[in-house]
């Protein structure tokens, strides 16, 4: 086994960003040029982490720190910036963890199409923590020498204000909102703010879904055979006409959306060409959609997707 890429603590008296994780790397790199003093606490911090790492043998660790402690107000994160953000639903060979919220066949996503990762300054509120992940690695060197190497893999914003999902307190996703319709079983006692359980009843689908449009972190993605669902005049043949059926599903129960509804291929998801819908939430370097801040919209087509085309059974 060979020597470590990046080498960090305890080689060297800093928690460094591991090579693979350019969000870390970017939001550290910018607090050691910028805030010298909020660099250096943080590090404090993360080193003592890292000396119970080695002491107690954790592989990895996350800690909670209120950014206020050691005075950082902002973050120069690793985003996706420009292209178009669009809601996507498309069949899946392979549903992985989707399935229960989704089903076995399809999966729904918010993506951002034909743009790029690059940095963006976000600024940090009174109520939010960080969560900072570490991770610790052993090699051994030609000479035979074991090495341990702490890394920090991920760097997250939260808030204990907002709603999240599950034990772990995730962000709350699209997948999660449609399986409120499509499996509502599961999805019970899921939902929190702060330490509370919010009743299905009791949760905002709609109200998820916008604060998703217009603030949610859509990854860069990619998508084959982009057409406006309104110009196809004719249902698509043979296998490629899954796409063609979900628009032609969706459309009319929609209307605000029809003008921007386009069937794809997403690359991957199966062998058959056409095999779901983008729907545009905004485009490149316009304002938001109306129906993407539209709670009555949403309140049609979450149930739409979640009961008649994802439902888990």
């Amino acid at each position: 086994m060979s020597a470590f890429t990046v080498q960090s603590f305890p080689t060297i008296p800093e928690v460094l960003p591991h090579e693979n994780h350019p969000h870390a790397e970017s939001i550290l790199d910018d607090l050691k040029k910028n805030n010298e003093i909020g660099y250096n606490k943080l590090q404090s911090i993360l080193t003592n982490h890292a000396l119970d790492m080695i002491d107690y043998d954790l592989n990895s660790k996350s800690i909670k720190l209120d950014p206020n402690t050691i005075g950082v107000k902002s973050l120069m994160c690793h985003v996706p910036i420009n292209g178009t953000r669009v809601l996507r639903v498309y069949s899946v060979d392979n549903p992985t963890w989707t399935k229960v919220f989704t089903g076995n066949y399809f999966r729904v996503d918010t993506v951002t199409l034909d743009g790029e990762m690059g940095k963006k300054s976000v600024e940090i509120s009174l109520d939010d923590n960080l969560i900072i992940d570490m991770a610790k690695e052993v090699k051994e060197d030609e000479e035979g020498h074991v090495l341990t190497n702490v890394t920090v893999t991920n760097i997250s914003i939260t808030n204990d204000n907002n709603d999240r999902f599950g034990e772990n307190k995730r962000p709350i996703s699209m997948p999660h909102l449609v399986a409120v319709y499509g499996n509502p079983d599961y999805m019970k006692d899921k939902f929190l703010i702060k330490n509370k359980v919010l009743a299905i009843n009791e949760f905002s689908t709609a109200k998820q879904a916008i604060e998703i449009a217009k603030n949610g972190i859509m990854p860069v993605a990619k998508c084959d055979s982009f057409e406006l669902y309104q110009n196809v005049t004719t249902e698509i043949g043979g296998n490629s006409n899954i796409g063609y059926n979900l628009a032609f599903w969706i459309s009319p129960r929609c209307h605000n959306i029809h003008d921007k509804l386009y069937i794809c291929t997403v690359p991957g998801a199966t062998s058959t060409k056409r095999n779901g819908i983008a729907i545009v939430i905004q485009e490149a370097g316009k304002d938001i959609e109306s129906w993407a801040t539209n709670p009555e919209i949403w309140q049609k087509l979450l149930p739409i997707l979640g009961q008649d085309i994802c439902q888990v059974k």
